[in-house]
């Protein structure tokens, strides 16, 4: 790794890093913090953070970052990270990175290599990615794209190995299953599907990962439904809406399932054909799972509309077909204004939010464990559910880094971090461009 690091220049005035070992750096760093000592108020603040952030608070979160600095060196990563994402400065960012870099946090360099990719260095990022490499799963797949551009069959063949060993990201794994589903190379996927299946604390798994996955071993007919559904998928993020549909609605002649991506696919629209559409899907299917998913795409499409009675009938219509967001969703809509004559979601709110957490939904598993219906024992069994059980959907690193507190509280010795790319970045830019109107001289 030193090599590495001795490689990269700096953009300005050709500065070599000055290359210590990471022994050293704890040392000198502990002559000025006991890092030990501060791990649990230091989670506590990553937590607060957390919390202000997602309330549009930035202010009050950048206040809490910078004096976490006095507490561990991680404060500086945190704070170069709270730069970049929330007050789009990617000066201090970069500033703030790179103490925490210089300081033996590693995986900085997978941020400071973003900042050179987003500047057009592109060897100088690629160096950054290197470097991070065993710090960070993100400069791990920074590098395999690069490797496919290149195609360096071996070396994506060498971050394949190291991330199913080291991965935790269910969304990581996949890429590579698509990338050796092109290449017919079924002996790695069966791996990658080991993996998924057999692995506690994979982040980000969801039940179309698996069924994905599934098809790409299965018969001939299964691999062509999985060919027309991610050249829709490319097609779609390209802007081409019409031939993603009808790439979308191709795959339906290969597999049933189909119709639950080409659900999704409208879902993302408001506009009221897509919601006939949708009725259509859903009138003319009886698969379970293609129910599943039409009728809560269509109690999100009543919801947005403010029709809350139509939300509420399309959610139970599918948590009836077992929908673990379905049943979240009705667990929180006990919170809208009804009176008890016109509906009963205020008594059944924890039923329906158990009902989601039995069917393995992360979300609202780490609720149930904050929940006042639930004693400190138990909290504790569902905190250990969460961190040692398969097949938990859509679990994020925000809502490990909750259970692990809640698992060993004060003895936890990890620590913890914010996950702003596991955010919705279009969210926290609105809030921020909203926070600016609002008060103009905030983030100068």
């Amino acid at each position: 790794m030193k090599n590495y690091l001795k490689g990269i220049n700096q953009r300005l005035g050709n500065i070599f890093i000055n290359v210590r070992t990471l022994e050293e750096l704890e040392k000198k760093t502990k002559s000025v913090v006991n890092e030990e000592e501060n791990v649990f108020e230091y989670n506590q603040n990553i937590k607060k953070v957390n919390d202000f952030i997602k309330k549009g608070e930035f202010k009050r979160a950048g206040n809490v970052l910078d004096e976490m600095k006095g507490l561990h060196r991680m404060g500086y990563y945190e704070l170069g990270k709270y730069y970049y994402f929330c007050e789009r400065d990617l000066s201090k960012a970069e500033s703030n990175l790179y103490i925490a870099f210089e300081n033996g946090i590693i995986k900085a360099g997978y941020y400071l290599g973003l900042l050179e990719e987003k500047s057009g260095n592109i060897n100088l990022a690629r160096n950054w990615y290197v470097t991070s490499f065993n710090f960070s799963e993100e400069s791990v797949m920074k590098l395999f794209y690069f490797a496919i551009r290149e195609q360096n069959f071996w070396a994506i063949d060498g971050y394949f190995y190291y991330l199913l060993q080291y991965g935790e990201s269910a969304k990581n794994l996949y890429e590579f299953a698509k990338y050796y589903f092109w290449r017919n190379d079924a002996e790695k996927i069966k791996e990658i599907q080991n993996k998924l299946l057999n692995e506690s604390q994979i982040l980000y798994l969801t039940k179309e990962i698996l069924y994905n996955v599934e098809c790409m071993l299965g018969d001939e007919k299964s691999r062509e439904y999985i060919k027309f559904v991610e050249n829709a998928k490319n097609l779609e993020k390209l802007g081409e809406i019409e031939k993603a549909e009808k790439f979308y609605k191709k795959s339906i002649e290969y597999s049933e399932y189909g119709n639950v991506e080409l659900a999704k696919y409208y879902g993302k629209f408001t506009e009221f054909d897509k919601y006939e559409k949708l009725k259509r899907i859903f009138k003319n299917n009886f698969l379970k799972q293609i129910r599943s998913e039409t009728s809560y795409q269509l109690g999100k499409y009543s919801e947005h509309q403010s029709n809350l009675y139509e939300a509420i009938k399309w959610y139970e219509i599918s948590a009836k077909n077992e929908n673990y967001k379905s049943f979240y969703k009705l667990s929180k809509l006990q919170s809208q204004k009804f009176s008890e004559a016109e509906t009963n979601l205020q008594n059944n709110y924890f039923k329906y939010l158990k009902n989601s957490a039995d069917l393995g939904y992360a979300r609202a598993m780490i609720e149930m464990a904050f929940d006042s219906h639930l004693n400190s024992l138990e909290s504790f069994e569902m905190a250990e559910k969460i961190l040692t059980q398969n097949s938990v959907f859509e679990l994020t690193k925000a809502i490990t880094n909750e259970a692990k507190m809640i698992y060993f509280g004060n003895e936890i010795k990890e620590v913890l971090e914010i996950n702003y790319e596991e955010e919705n970045t279009n969210t926290i830019k609105m809030l921020f461009e909203n926070e600016k109107k609002r008060k103009p001289n905030i983030f100068k």
